[in-house]
């Protein structure tokens, strides 16, 4: 595999074939023969290795293209002998994955001070970022406190295990997606969070519950759309 740093240190960029030789050795070689049975789980491993694809070699060598998923599935299947005989279809495919995931529950927590007046949020990435619970996509053959815990870690770097409760939690059904919100209670206020995902979390603070928004009549509601019906409770 390429060195994130080879090129550079080489005075070149790799090439675009080399790139994605690369993330087919890291992301599609090794992944279970189960996972070929579903594009749409194999799909998010397509997602992962677009991620990695921005985050890290087009972050060293800028010249490279800029991809959306679509292009990048594209690109991928054209350029893997193992998925070429497929390149026809990834239009389909592609929206097949959307709609899958769509509907794939989240799972996350409200992480509570000790005098339970404070919760801990996560801002998005980017200018439409919004506030919300840490929390993200509940992922094969976890349960939905494994998926909660993962993803508060990545997006934290608190893992909440030894306080998890498995029957306190809160749930929402919206547009026909599950999100289910464990209640994590006596989190230490000094705890130094930090994200481990790459341009995911913008900022991660406390806010006092009092000063959330309670409905979508109040002008900060769109910067905390997905809390409301969690507050509201």
């Amino acid at each position: 595999m390429i060195g994130l740093g080879d090129g550079e240190e080489e005075g070149r960029t790799p090439s675009l074939e080399e790139v994605l030789d690369d993330l087919c050795c890291r992301f599609l070689l090794n992944l279970p023969k189960s996972e070929f049975s579903s594009f749409e789980r194999l799909f998010f491993a397509i997602e992962s290795a677009h991620w990695f694809y921005d985050d890290f070699f087009r972050e060293n060598h800028p010249s490279l293209p800029r991809f959306s998923l679509r292009d990048f599935a594209l690109a991928l299947f054209a350029h893997t002998p193992l998925l070429q005989p497929y390149r026809d279809s990834v239009d389909q495919l592609f929206k097949d994955f959307r709609t899958y995931k769509q509907g794939v529950p989240k799972c996350g927590a409200a992480m509570l001070n000790k005098g339970m007046d404070k919760v801990v949020l996560v801002l998005g990435w980017g200018s439409k970022g919004r506030w919300g619970f840490p929390k993200g996509k509940l992922g094969n053959d976890e349960t939905e406190l494994e998926a909660s815990i993962r993803e508060v870690d990545e997006e934290t770097g608190y893992n909440f295990a030894a306080k998890a409760r498995e029957n306190d939690s809160m749930e929402l059904i919206q547009q026909g997606v599950r999100t289910i919100i464990f209640v994590v209670k006596d989190v230490p206020e000094d705890t130094p969070f930090e994200p481990k995902t790459r341009k995911e979390i913008a900022k991660i603070e406390w806010h006092k519950i009092s000063d959330l928004p309670a409905d979508f009549s109040d002008k900060r509601a769109n910067k905390f759309a997905s809390l409301i019906p969690f507050v509201k409770r």
